[in-house]
């Protein structure tokens, strides 16, 4: 299992989700400003991952059953330049990187705009072998 999870330096922005194997979403969860918007292996999701490179992108995205307004998304990419294995001493996973990652989302807070504006999180990911 996977795990992601990304904090903005302000702390207001708050992402976490949990991949099968870095490809399959379980769960995903933004907040901003204690307003959430969450994704469920039900909605659809493609990763690309290849850590030699340095490359780490997720997009998820809902149904929108011809409601727009209703439609959730998520993108974030990771800046290779960022992009470190570190060590896993201490922790319960078997590879874990660090990168400071860009998201654009669907705003979830009441009365924003329609999407949020480019957000800078710093980012762990880690690896747990079942």
């Amino acid at each position: 299992m996977a795990t992601l999870s990304g904090r903005s330096a302000s702390g207001r922005t708050v992402f976490n989700a949990e991949l099968e194997s870095y490809v399959t979403l379980e769960k995903a969860e933004l907040v901003i400003d204690n307003e959430k918007i969450k994704f469920t292996s039900g909605d659809r999701c493609y990763v690309t991952f290849d850590a030699d490179d340095k490359v780490f992108t997720l997009h998820l995205e809902s149904e929108a059953n011809g409601n727009f307004d209703t439609l959730r998304y998520a993108e974030l990419w990771a800046v290779p330049s960022s992009f470190k294995e570190i060590s896993t001493e201490g922790t319960s996973f078997s590879v874990l990187y660090t990168f400071t990652a860009r998201l654009k989302a669907r705003d979830p807070r009441k009365g924003k705009y329609y999407n949020t504006p480019l957000i800078t999180l710093d980012c762990k990911l880690g690896y747990t072998n079942p």
